[in-house]
């Protein structure tokens, strides 16, 4: 009884808190906002990634510029990674690797409504320095989370964007 009563006080605190699972959607809502997604770097994989995700927080992504009430303009993503630790034989230990997203928000006529924003989530991880394919499939999955990481961030100033 008392356990259940535990657990209870736990999850109500959470709840009351704004406490939320990582991907169910952190609060920013965009529901009806009509969003045109413009690569101005070509990048098709982050434009097709941040159609799904505008589409997960309820934006209508739209193909017709004109029509839009926001275009977002993806300005570019950058991946770094850093040695933070090395072994006593000098070997690198734990890298610190960042992602970064640069973008812009601006109405169909090209009124500036968020202008030049940057998220860079960033997290250090330990790598065994005699495994290099496995740091590097751990590398890829990390850029992954990272990725959706600023993505969520970017979604969270597209919803404080006062809507007309």
């Amino acid at each position: 009884m008392l356990a259940r009563l535990s657990q209870l006080l736990v999850v109500a605190l959470l709840v009351g808190c704004g406490w939320h699972l990582r991907g169910s959607g952190g609060g920013a809502d965009l529901e009806g906002v009509m969003v045109y997604v413009l690569p101005e770097m070509g990048e098709g994989e982050l434009a097709n990634v941040t159609t799904d995700t505008l589409r997960n927080y309820g934006a209508q992504v739209v193909g017709d510029q004109p029509v839009a009430d926001w275009v977002l303009v993806l300005l570019g993503q950058q991946t770094n990674r850093r040695t933070v630790s090395v072994t006593s034989q000098g070997q690198a230990r734990a890298y610190e690797l960042s992602y970064t997203l640069h973008f812009r928000v601006d109405t169909a006529e090209g009124e500036a409504l968020l202008d030049e924003q940057t998220v860079a989530p960033q997290v250090v991880y330990q790598a065994d320095p005699q495994n290099v394919l496995g740091r590097e499939s751990q590398e890829r999955r990390l850029i992954e989370q990272l990725r959706r990481q600023a993505l969520d961030l970017m979604m969270g100033r597209l919803a404080g964007i006062p809507r007309s």
